[in-house]
């Protein structure tokens, strides 16, 4: 089961992290939030506290089983969600495969990649067939301090940097790279929705992320 934090009160919003970073990513967030909804913030498989994946199996169709597993034990018949960034394909694969669960859904920064972060992931499935212990002392080490400021913050200082260092090369590394396996072969696809109430949310500027090239006319997006 996936492990989570639940607060509040009001209908349930489920709250899904980017690449690494569990609960402590919505710190800021959560105080606007908390007096208006019942906060389902999860961590996915692999991440934090929660169990590990099944490596034979696509890491978000995984996040979507266990998003559903844990909606029947809380006795939820509808959740709404927030994502973010590669988190946005686990919200995804789940309002695919139970959009009747779905009441609304918010992508922020969502995993629409930009060529050369497709390229770096290419290249980084590449040499994990060959010398897969490079690619773990990279994502363990302070090697992640340069990708959590390129891909995550676009280069801009930011006071979040050494923690979402930390805790991204604190989780095991399978996870991490089954979560970049998943994204890698889903970064390229259009988002689909089942006419189900969405948002799409990013930022002027961000080298890893860019702006979903197909939407409908019951998209609403805004850029901040």
């Amino acid at each position: 089961m996936l492990a989570y934090a639940d607060e509040g009160k009001g209908a349930p919003l489920v709250m899904i992290h980017g690449f690494g970073i569990g609960n402590p990513i919505w710190e800021r967030l959560e105080p606007l939030l908390v007096e208006s909804f019942r906060l389902i913030q999860v961590e996915l498989p692999g991440i934090g506290g929660s169990s590990s994946l099944t490596p034979e199996r696509d890491y978000f169709e995984q996040c979507a089983l266990e998003i559903e597993r844990l909606r029947i034990s809380l006795g939820f018949d509808e959740l709404n969600i927030v994502s973010y960034s590669m988190g946005t394909r686990a919200a995804e694969h789940y309002q695919r495969a139970f959009p009747e669960r779905v009441g609304g859904i918010m992508y922020l920064c969502p995993a629409v990649l930009r060529w050369p972060a497709i390229q770096l992931l290419r290249l980084g499935n590449w040499i994990d067939g060959w010398w897969p212990g490079l690619p773990n002392w990279i994502l363990s080490g302070w090697l992640m301090a340069p990708f959590v400021l390129g891909f995550g913050f676009s280069f801009y200082p930011n006071r979040d940097l050494v923690v979402w260092q930390r805790q991204i090369s604190a989780q095991r590394p399978d996870a991490l790279k089954a979560m970049l396996r998943g994204i890698l072969y889903a970064a390229s696809r259009p988002f689909a929705h089942p006419g189900i109430r969405h948002m799409f949310v990013w930022a002027l500027t961000d080298l890893a992320t860019k702006r979903p090239r197909q939407l409908g006319s019951c998209d609403r997006t805004l850029a901040t």
